[in-house]
Order: structure tokens, then sequence, then C-alpha cells
């Protein structure tokens, strides 16, 4: 069934819900808050939606030239006219916004949405009534209620029958993962703790100090994921994307990242740059022949221009396109959440989306804009939760973390994160090209420590010693050369080899 009332009176107090596009704090709610389809006016509704999808793209209000070009793209110019007059008239609004005028108007706006679609469902089931059909006359308000109700809330509810389900859930547990639901982390020591890798819609927050290599541990975390054929998008907030992209193509060629940003690479490097990246974003299944093609091309390829890769490579017969993608997303300043949300579900849309990983959480708007506080985070990383869960993705963002390892307002990151993974470098690891991982949460696992650190645990004289995070850690040694941006497995050296660096 689908919601379509004849025709729709227009709420009293949808004129005056309008006026509070014009402040960015109150849009901000009202794309979160307010669904489109509740603005019954036709132009209203335009002028909100335009402004909506600028407001994601930008963080700010159109003003009015950008606007009319915005709606005349979308409407054409004869329906653009009004919508136009609306907007403008929006511009002219000089009173002052107060929240429980807001409140109130968008209550009455959504009543007034669900009072006509409900009237229009019983006049569905009342014309089946009439028809002596009772029964679809009970499923068509059903249906109709239930559109109503999923219109109006602002998360998906899944709800199950336990005794319709069961067949379905015990089925579920004799068959193994399958490959997209463990997801790789690249190191396989961390993936056996984790029981094979990270799952969806896990929540990882990744805790290391200042410089620690946050961004690059992210990375790698991605590029694992997306060489397991997954789709994973990088929200990058702290750096470029030119900088990022240098890092990833680092990772995939081997060559240095520093010459490669810098761009001060010698012909070796930037031939072998070329055909690592191009042979990249072919699908696995078909390299063979583009392989043998770069090959025989050798140094000639140094001389291609972009036209000439374009042509002769990947607008080639025997090209075929990776089926997934690491896709860079790029908000140079902040971010807030409901962009971020807004981007991947149309990533998803187009691409889809398996893996979220945003660098970094502590440095988005919610954060930067408001009180540094326990409370901040813990309802940031609640919505992080949340949205997780409603797209169906791991999501992995770094977090700050001190010297000890614990992290910022560590209690309130790790009520609502699934796996909590810090990470350190002492002299001796940075000698030895190498980085320890320790768990401080694991929600689908057991947490183990050494029986140095259980003894610790026991002995309470030497409890004022210990960080909150000490009675969890589980060193997992893996390697990391942060030239060329690769994390990997890390074989032990031989006792005799050993070399402890004061």
């Amino acid at each position: 069934m689908s919601l379509n009332p004849e025709k729709y009176v227009v709420s009293k107090l949808e004129p005056q819900l309008m006026n509070y596009t014009t402040s960015e704090v109150y849009l901000e709610r009202m794309v979160s808050e307010v669904k489109p389809e509740w603005i019954q006016d036709s132009a209203n509704r335009a002028v909100f939606e335009m402004i909506k999808e600028y407001w994601l793209a930008s963080g700010r209000v159109p003003n009015i030239e950008v606007a009319s070009e915005e709606l005349r793209k979308k409407l054409g110019k004869e329906d653009a006219q009004t919508p136009i007059l609306v907007f403008n008239k929006l511009q002219n609004f000089k009173a002052d916004l107060h929240d429980n005028q807001y409140s109130i108007a968008k209550q009455s706006v959504e009543s007034n949405w669900i009072q006509q679609n409900l009237s229009f469902c019983m006049k569905q089931a009342t014309s089946e009534m009439q028809s002596n059909n009772g029964q679809q006359a009970l499923e068509t308000m059903g249906k109709g209620v239930e559109e109503i109700r999923y219109t109006t809330s602002e998360t998906k509810i899944v709800d199950y029958d336990i005794g319709e389900y069961a067949s379905k859930a015990l089925d579920r547990y004799e068959q193994d993962f399958k490959e997209e639901e463990l997801i790789s982390t690249g190191v396989e020591e961390i993936d056996l703790r984790l029981g094979g890798g990270f799952r969806k819609p896990n929540v990882v927050a990744l805790g290391c100090g200042t410089q620690g290599g946050k961004s690059i541990i992210a990375m790698n975390l991605g590029y694992s994921a997306y060489q397991q054929g997954l789709n994973v998008a990088y929200v990058t907030i702290e750096m470029s994307e030119e900088e990022f992209l240098a890092r990833l193509h680092s990772r995939i060629s081997g060559v240095p990242a520093t010459p490669v940003l810098m761009r001060s690479m010698d012909d070796n490097q930037k031939l072998k740059l070329r055909q690592e990246v191009m042979l990249d974003t072919v699908n696995p299944r078909f390299r063979e022949e583009p392989k043998r093609f770069l090959n025989e091309l050798g140094n000639d390829l140094l001389k291609f221009s972009r036209e000439d890769m374009d042509r002769e490579f990947f607008e080639s017969d025997f090209y075929v396109k990776r089926p997934n993608t690491y896709y860079p997303i790029d908000i140079p300043s902040g971010g807030r959440l409901e962009i971020i949300r807004s981007k991947i579900i149309k990533l998803k849309e187009k691409r889809g989306c398996d893996v979220l990983i945003i660098d970094y959480a502590g440095i988005m708007d919610e954060i930067l804009k408001g009180e540094q506080s326990w409370q901040s985070y813990s309802n940031l990383w609640l919505r992080l939760k949340a949205m997780a869960r409603e797209l169906d993705v791991l999501l992995i963002s770094p977090v700050q973390a001190h010297d000890e390892g614990q992290l910022k307002y560590s209690t309130a990151v790790r009520d609502h994160i699934d796996v909590g993974l810090n990470w350190t470098r002492t002299d001796e690891d940075m000698y030895f090209g190498r980085v320890r991982f320790w768990f401080t949460k694991l929600r689908h696992g057991k947490v183990e420590f050494s029986e140095h650190e259980e003894d610790l645990m026991t002995n309470f004289s030497e409890r004022e010693n210990q960080s909150s995070d000490l009675s969890m850690k589980n060193p997992i040694y893996a390697s990391l050369n942060t030239d060329i941006m690769l994390l990997a497995d890390y074989e032990n050296p031989l006792d005799e080899d050993f070399v402890s660096i004061n």
C-alpha cells in the first residue's frame, strides 16, 4: 500500500516551521527530525528538500542566487517560480526563533500528516468492508498504519516473534560465517582473538596517543577489508583527500609515501606506482591480460598522459573494473554526523558500503562546537553506534588515548563500542619495526592477559602503578612500516637476536 491521500490540508503551523530553515542550528535538527513528506504545500516541500540537500553537502544554508539555480535545475524554470518566491520570503523572516515554538510547529506538521494519512487508510479499509471483504480491510489498515509508524520513526525498528523466527535462527547457527560477515584486520593474531575478524555492525574504537599513527592503522584496516572484496568508505576530516590517496597508493604499490606525496619519485618508483595502482583497479579474476599488457609496455608507461591511460588501459576491451571500491570522502572542517550519514546512504545506493572509517570522531563538529565532556563523547558514540546498526556497516574510528592507554573520556566511549583496540610503540618496537596491540573491550570474546598482568591484578599493593587498562592488555605484535604504510603479521625475532634498547 502506498500512502497517497487525494488532497492534503496544509497545517496552519507549516509556514512557521519553514521559518526555521533560515537557521543552521535549527536546520540541523530539522534534517534529522522532519520528513519532507510531512510538508504538504508543494512549494514549501520543494524548498525544504533543496535546502536539506544543500546543507548536507555543504553544511550551510544557500543564498538566494544558489537556491534559485538549484530549484530551476530540479523543477524547471516554470515550476521553480513559486518555490523561489517562498525561499525569498523566508530570507525576510526577522523574528526570533524559539525552541518551544519549533517543537510545537514540528509536532503540528507531523500530526497533520499522520491524521490525514490515517484517515486515508480508514477510508480504504471502510471501502473494503463495504465490499464484505473484512480480511482485506484488516490487511489494508495494518499495512497503512505500519507505513505511517515507519515514516514517523527516526530509526528502523526490527521485531520478531521468537517462536516464528526460531527455525531460521537455529538453522543460521549451523552455518559457517560467510566471507563478508567476518572482516579481516590483516593481522592474523588479531583476527584469531576476534573469532575470525570484525563483524557488522560492530563499532570499533582505535586508541593510541598523539602522533601514534591513528590514520595509518585505520587506513590499513580499511585496506584489508577492501582486499577482501568489500566496499570501504574512509571519511577524512584530519587530512586532505590528496594525502589520503598518496598514503593508500603507497600501501598498494610499496612505494614510500613521502616521495609520492611530495611528487619527488624517481623513474623506477613512478613506474612501479603506475603499474600497481592501475592493476589494483582491475577485477582480481581478470588480471592476467592487463598485467601482461603493463609488463610488455614497460618503461613506455612513464610517457603515458592521463588520456593515454584512459584510452589504452581503462577503456580497453581487456579491462574489467574491480566490483568493490575504497572510497575517500573529504570533509575539510569538522563534519556533522548527519552529513556523513547522508553521504553513506547515497554511497550504499550507488556502490554499496560495508566498512565506514571516520578519521576521527574526536574532531567532529559535535565535539569541536560543543562542550568537550564525558556527556558529549557519550552522546556522539551512542549516535555512531545507532548509525552503524541502521546502515549495517562496520564503523571504525580512532580515539585519542593517553600514554598509559586510557582513552579520553574512556568510559563514555567504551560504553557504546563493541571492540576497543589500542596500540603503542616503544623505542624497542620501533627498532624492530613493530607495534603492539591489546584489546580494551571485546564484546564477542574474552579478553585474556599474561601471567605477569594476572599477578598485578591480584597484587593490590602495586595497583597505584598500573593503568585502568592494564588488566585487559594482551599484547599482539604486528609489523608496521610507516614508510610504505604497511601493517602486517609480525614474526618474533629469535631470542639470540633480541636486542634491548635502553
